[in-house]
Protein backbone atom coordinates (compact mmCIF):
# COMPACT_ATOMS: atom_id res chain seq x y z
CA UNK A 1 0.00 0.00 0.00
CA UNK A 2 1.77 3.08 -1.09
CA UNK A 3 1.24 6.44 1.19
CA UNK A 4 2.92 9.75 0.15
CA UNK A 5 4.70 12.19 2.16
CA UNK A 6 2.31 13.10 4.70
CA UNK A 7 2.46 17.08 4.86
CA UNK A 8 1.58 18.81 8.08
CA UNK A 9 -0.59 21.70 7.40
CA UNK A 10 0.54 25.29 8.63
CA UNK A 11 -1.52 25.45 12.20
CA UNK A 12 -1.86 22.76 14.90
CA UNK A 13 -4.38 23.01 18.08
CA UNK A 14 -2.98 22.39 21.34
CA UNK A 15 -4.90 21.97 23.93
CA UNK A 16 -7.39 24.34 22.35
CA UNK A 17 -5.51 26.63 21.19
CA UNK A 18 -4.34 27.40 17.63
CA UNK A 19 -0.67 27.51 16.76
CA UNK A 20 1.61 28.01 13.63
CA UNK A 21 3.15 24.42 13.47
CA UNK A 22 6.31 25.10 14.21
CA UNK A 23 5.48 26.51 17.00
CA UNK A 24 3.32 23.42 18.52
CA UNK A 25 5.80 21.91 20.79
CA UNK A 26 5.00 18.93 23.72
CA UNK A 27 6.88 18.69 26.90
CA UNK A 28 9.46 16.05 27.11
CA UNK A 29 7.44 15.22 30.19
CA UNK A 30 4.51 14.09 28.14
CA UNK A 31 3.81 11.07 28.93
CA UNK A 32 2.30 10.52 25.10
CA UNK A 33 6.18 10.82 24.23
CA UNK A 34 7.27 9.10 27.31
CA UNK A 35 5.37 6.04 27.48
CA UNK A 36 2.80 6.53 24.30
CA UNK A 37 0.31 6.77 26.83
CA UNK A 38 -2.14 8.20 24.47
CA UNK A 39 -4.66 7.43 21.67
CA UNK A 40 -5.31 8.78 18.23
CA UNK A 41 -8.57 9.21 15.74
CA UNK A 42 -7.83 9.64 11.71
CA UNK A 43 -10.97 11.13 10.35
CA UNK A 44 -10.86 11.50 6.70
CA UNK A 45 -12.03 15.08 5.66
CA UNK A 46 -14.50 15.89 2.60
CA UNK A 47 -15.81 19.37 1.98
CA UNK A 48 -14.65 20.65 5.19
CA UNK A 49 -16.84 18.08 6.83
CA UNK A 50 -14.67 15.14 9.06
CA UNK A 51 -16.65 11.99 7.44
CA UNK A 52 -18.12 9.71 10.76
CA UNK A 53 -17.50 12.15 13.09
CA UNK A 54 -19.79 10.32 15.55
CA UNK A 55 -18.46 7.20 14.77
CA UNK A 56 -14.63 8.34 15.60
CA UNK A 57 -15.93 10.13 18.70
CA UNK A 58 -17.49 6.97 19.94
CA UNK A 59 -14.22 4.85 19.51
CA UNK A 60 -11.98 8.19 21.16
CA UNK A 61 -14.51 7.64 23.93
CA UNK A 62 -14.15 3.74 24.37
CA UNK A 63 -10.60 4.14 23.97
CA UNK A 64 -10.38 7.08 26.86
CA UNK A 65 -12.44 4.66 29.00
CA UNK A 66 -10.33 1.75 28.30
CA UNK A 67 -7.27 3.83 29.01
CA UNK A 68 -8.73 5.46 32.26
CA UNK A 69 -7.93 9.02 30.81
CA UNK A 70 -9.83 12.02 32.08
CA UNK A 71 -11.37 13.41 29.05
CA UNK A 72 -14.45 14.68 27.78
CA UNK A 73 -14.67 14.89 24.23
CA UNK A 74 -17.70 16.25 23.82
CA UNK A 75 -16.33 19.32 22.97
CA UNK A 76 -13.84 18.79 20.33
CA UNK A 77 -15.85 19.08 17.14
CA UNK A 78 -15.94 23.06 17.13
CA UNK A 79 -12.19 23.23 17.99
CA UNK A 80 -11.58 20.65 14.80
CA UNK A 81 -14.13 22.57 12.75
CA UNK A 82 -12.12 25.90 13.47
CA UNK A 83 -8.96 24.08 12.51
CA UNK A 84 -10.00 23.10 9.38
CA UNK A 85 -11.11 26.77 8.42
CA UNK A 86 -7.54 28.53 9.75
CA UNK A 87 -5.90 26.18 7.41
CA UNK A 88 -8.27 26.24 4.54
CA UNK A 89 -8.64 22.31 4.40
CA UNK A 90 -11.25 21.18 2.28
CA UNK A 91 -9.80 17.88 1.64
CA UNK A 92 -7.36 15.93 3.57
CA UNK A 93 -7.13 14.59 7.46
CA UNK A 94 -8.04 15.61 10.49
CA UNK A 95 -5.77 13.64 13.13
CA UNK A 96 -6.60 13.87 16.63
CA UNK A 97 -4.16 12.71 19.38
CA UNK A 98 -5.27 12.90 23.34
CA UNK A 99 -2.25 11.57 26.16
CA UNK A 100 -2.87 11.20 29.41
CA UNK A 101 -0.73 14.45 29.92
CA UNK A 102 2.34 15.60 31.38
CA UNK A 103 3.50 13.86 34.73
CA UNK A 104 5.30 11.28 36.72
CA UNK A 105 8.95 9.57 35.50
CA UNK A 106 7.83 5.68 36.62
CA UNK A 107 4.79 3.79 34.81
CA UNK A 108 1.97 4.98 37.42
CA UNK A 109 0.76 8.32 36.93
CA UNK A 110 1.25 10.86 39.52
CA UNK A 111 -0.68 12.48 40.27
CA UNK A 112 -3.61 9.63 39.77
CA UNK A 113 -5.53 12.84 37.42
CA UNK A 114 -3.66 14.29 35.56
CA UNK A 115 -4.50 17.25 32.23
CA UNK A 116 -4.68 15.36 29.50
CA UNK A 117 -2.90 16.36 25.95
CA UNK A 118 -4.91 16.90 22.94
CA UNK A 119 -3.46 17.60 19.54
CA UNK A 120 -5.25 18.48 16.86
CA UNK A 121 -3.66 18.50 13.18
CA UNK A 122 -4.59 18.87 9.28
CA UNK A 123 -2.75 16.25 7.01
CA UNK A 124 -2.85 15.64 2.99
CA UNK A 125 -4.59 12.73 2.61
CA UNK A 126 -2.38 10.00 1.49
CA UNK A 127 -2.30 9.12 -2.86
CA UNK A 128 -3.89 6.31 -3.17
CA UNK A 129 -1.85 3.56 -5.00
CA UNK A 130 -1.35 2.84 -8.88
CA UNK A 131 -1.84 -1.03 -8.28
CA UNK A 132 -3.41 -3.57 -6.22
CA UNK A 133 -2.05 -4.37 -2.85
CA UNK A 134 0.67 -7.49 -2.23
CA UNK A 135 0.14 -8.77 1.62
CA UNK A 136 3.24 -10.25 3.55
CA UNK A 137 2.72 -12.31 6.16
CA UNK A 138 4.10 -10.58 9.17
CA UNK A 139 6.34 -13.05 11.82
CA UNK A 140 5.03 -9.86 14.30
CA UNK A 141 1.78 -11.49 16.38
CA UNK A 142 -0.95 -8.73 16.59
CA UNK A 143 -0.97 -7.44 20.30
CA UNK A 144 -3.85 -9.54 22.37
CA UNK A 145 -6.67 -7.77 23.09
CA UNK A 146 -5.57 -9.58 27.00
CA UNK A 147 -2.19 -7.55 26.53
CA UNK A 148 -4.27 -4.32 26.10
CA UNK A 149 -7.14 -2.38 24.51
CA UNK A 150 -6.51 -2.84 20.85
CA UNK A 151 -9.42 -2.18 19.35
CA UNK A 152 -8.67 1.90 19.67
CA UNK A 153 -5.92 3.77 17.97
CA UNK A 154 -3.34 3.32 20.73
CA UNK A 155 -0.25 6.08 20.42
CA UNK A 156 1.86 3.38 20.48
CA UNK A 157 2.56 1.85 17.40
CA UNK A 158 5.82 -0.23 17.38
CA UNK A 159 3.90 -3.34 16.58
CA UNK A 160 2.64 -2.23 13.16
CA UNK A 161 5.68 0.01 12.11
CA UNK A 162 7.83 -3.52 12.76
CA UNK A 163 5.34 -5.73 10.48
CA UNK A 164 5.24 -2.88 8.29
CA UNK A 165 9.02 -2.57 7.71
CA UNK A 166 9.25 -5.95 7.29
CA UNK A 167 6.82 -6.12 4.56
CA UNK A 168 8.61 -3.43 2.58
CA UNK A 169 12.12 -5.29 3.16
CA UNK A 170 10.51 -8.33 0.98
CA UNK A 171 8.81 -6.02 -1.43
CA UNK A 172 5.21 -5.89 -0.45
CA UNK A 173 2.90 -3.02 0.07
CA UNK A 174 1.51 -4.05 3.48
CA UNK A 175 1.64 -6.30 6.40
CA UNK A 176 -0.75 -9.03 7.34
CA UNK A 177 -0.61 -9.85 11.03
CA UNK A 178 -1.99 -12.84 12.59
CA UNK A 179 -2.98 -13.80 16.29
CA UNK A 180 -0.70 -15.97 18.28
CA UNK A 181 -3.49 -18.28 17.80
CA UNK A 182 -2.66 -18.11 14.29
CA UNK A 183 -6.33 -16.13 13.52
CA UNK A 184 -6.26 -13.91 10.98
CA UNK A 185 -6.41 -10.33 12.96
CA UNK A 186 -5.47 -7.32 9.80
CA UNK A 187 -2.98 -5.54 8.00
CA UNK A 188 -0.63 -3.24 9.69
CA UNK A 189 -2.58 -0.37 9.07
CA UNK A 190 -6.09 -1.54 7.71
CA UNK A 191 -8.63 -3.89 8.41
CA UNK A 192 -9.18 -6.86 6.02
CA UNK A 193 -11.74 -8.61 4.29
CA UNK A 194 -12.46 -11.22 2.01
CA UNK A 195 -15.44 -12.32 0.01
CA UNK A 196 -16.28 -16.46 -0.77
CA UNK A 197 -19.52 -17.54 -2.61
CA UNK A 198 -21.44 -14.30 -1.72
CA UNK A 199 -20.25 -13.78 2.14
CA UNK A 200 -18.20 -11.10 2.91
CA UNK A 201 -15.85 -12.18 6.18
CA UNK A 202 -13.90 -10.20 8.36
CA UNK A 203 -12.01 -10.73 11.65
CA UNK A 204 -13.45 -10.46 14.58
CA UNK A 205 -12.06 -7.84 17.34
CA UNK A 206 -11.16 -11.18 19.36
CA UNK A 207 -8.33 -11.78 17.09
CA UNK A 208 -6.67 -8.31 18.33
CA UNK A 209 -7.99 -6.37 15.24
CA UNK A 210 -8.82 -2.48 15.78
CA UNK A 211 -12.80 -1.57 15.67
CA UNK A 212 -11.96 0.35 12.18
CA UNK A 213 -14.43 2.90 11.65
CA UNK A 214 -14.64 2.21 7.59
CA UNK A 215 -14.72 -1.37 8.97
CA UNK A 216 -17.96 -0.79 10.14
CA UNK A 217 -19.84 1.53 8.17
CA UNK A 218 -18.63 -1.28 5.21
CA UNK A 219 -19.81 -3.93 7.36
CA UNK A 220 -22.86 -1.48 7.41
CA UNK A 221 -23.49 -0.55 3.46
CA UNK A 222 -22.08 -4.01 2.41
CA UNK A 223 -24.67 -5.62 -0.11
CA UNK A 224 -22.95 -8.75 1.13
CA UNK A 225 -23.63 -10.89 4.12
CA UNK A 226 -21.24 -9.93 6.67
CA UNK A 227 -19.80 -12.81 8.77
CA UNK A 228 -17.07 -12.40 11.65
CA UNK A 229 -15.08 -14.42 13.05
CA UNK A 230 -12.10 -16.61 13.88
CA UNK A 231 -10.33 -17.61 10.91
CA UNK A 232 -6.90 -18.83 9.90
CA UNK A 233 -4.81 -18.85 6.53
CA UNK A 234 -6.57 -21.62 4.84
CA UNK A 235 -9.88 -19.25 4.79
CA UNK A 236 -8.17 -16.61 3.14
CA UNK A 237 -6.64 -18.97 0.52
CA UNK A 238 -10.10 -19.89 -0.86
CA UNK A 239 -10.95 -16.33 -1.14
CA UNK A 240 -12.86 -14.97 -4.21
CA UNK A 241 -11.60 -11.91 -3.30
CA UNK A 242 -9.66 -9.33 -0.88
CA UNK A 243 -9.66 -6.02 -0.01
CA UNK A 244 -8.25 -3.83 2.89
CA UNK A 245 -10.01 -1.09 4.62
CA UNK A 246 -8.30 2.47 5.53
CA UNK A 247 -10.09 5.97 7.01
CA UNK A 248 -7.52 7.65 4.92
CA UNK A 249 -7.46 5.78 1.73
CA UNK A 250 -11.21 3.73 1.26
CA UNK A 251 -10.97 0.66 0.09
CA UNK A 252 -7.75 -1.03 -1.23
CA UNK A 253 -7.70 -4.39 -3.77
CA UNK A 254 -5.44 -6.75 -2.45
CA UNK A 255 -4.05 -8.85 -5.77
CA UNK A 256 -1.38 -10.89 -3.18
CA UNK A 257 -0.04 -13.14 -0.31
CA UNK A 258 3.45 -13.65 0.35
CA UNK A 259 5.19 -15.96 0.52
CA UNK A 260 2.82 -17.97 0.82
CA UNK A 261 1.35 -17.24 -3.03
CA UNK A 262 -2.45 -16.81 -2.70
CA UNK A 263 -3.28 -14.67 -5.19
CA UNK A 264 -6.61 -13.03 -5.92
CA UNK A 265 -8.84 -10.94 -8.50
CA UNK A 266 -9.90 -8.08 -6.12
CA UNK A 267 -10.34 -4.87 -8.30
CA UNK A 268 -13.86 -5.26 -8.83
CA UNK A 269 -14.73 -5.79 -5.23
CA UNK A 270 -12.85 -2.54 -4.34
CA UNK A 271 -14.45 -0.73 -6.62
CA UNK A 272 -17.92 -1.61 -6.05
CA UNK A 273 -17.55 -1.28 -2.56
CA UNK A 274 -15.81 2.35 -2.41
CA UNK A 275 -18.65 3.02 -5.10
CA UNK A 276 -21.22 2.61 -1.89
CA UNK A 277 -18.76 4.66 0.03
CA UNK A 278 -17.98 7.61 -1.86
CA UNK A 279 -21.94 7.47 -2.08
CA UNK A 280 -22.33 7.39 1.64
CA UNK A 281 -20.11 10.85 1.94
CA UNK A 282 -21.75 12.70 -0.54
CA UNK A 283 -25.03 11.36 1.16
CA UNK A 284 -23.70 13.00 4.92
CA UNK A 285 -22.27 16.11 2.81
CA UNK A 286 -25.77 16.66 2.17
CA UNK A 287 -27.57 15.94 5.35
CA UNK A 288 -24.57 18.31 7.34
CA UNK A 289 -25.53 20.93 4.80
CA UNK A 290 -28.26 23.34 6.98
Amino acid sequence: MCESFVTIHPKTLINGIVKPSQEAFISVDERGFRFGDGLFETIPVHARIPYLWGYHMERLTAGLKALRIDCDATHLQPQALRLLEQNNITEGVLRISISRGIGSRGYLPFPATLAPTIIMQTLNRPALPKEATKLWLSAYEKISPRAMPTDCKLAQGVNAALARMEAVDHGCHEALQCSAQGHIAEASSANIFWLEEGILYTAALASGALAGVTRRRLMELSPYPVKEGLFTLDNLQKAEAVILTNAAMGILAVESLAPHGFTWTSTALATELNALRNADILNSLLQAKP
